[in-house]
């Protein structure tokens, strides 16, 4: 788990390495930078990142409503391979 924080209050990122072999090599990327709050999910296994990439809509009208406009935009987006490569 790595965090840094922007200068300004609600900028930073946070990075969480998921472990259960079952979903293979996977992190969720959380960013929030000029107003705009941003999530990659990546995964070495074809399955989760098919499995996330279903769920963005979900995954994204939770992130509005727990939010409440405090982001001009929200941005969810899954990457297929390696959960090391940036």
């Amino acid at each position: 788990l790595s965090f840094s924080r922007g200068e300004r209050f609600g900028e930073g990122s946070i990075t969480l390495v998921l472990s259960p072999a079952t979903l293979g090599g996977s992190t969720v990327s959380v960013s929030a930078a000029d107003g705009v709050l941003s999530v990659v999910v990546a995964s070495e296994s074809p399955e989760t990142a098919e499995l996330v990439s279903r769920s963005i809509p979900a995954l994204d009208r939770a992130l509005c409503a727990r939010t409440r406009g405090r982001f001009r935009r929200i941005s969810v987006s899954v990457k297929k391979g390696s959960a090391d490569e940036r």
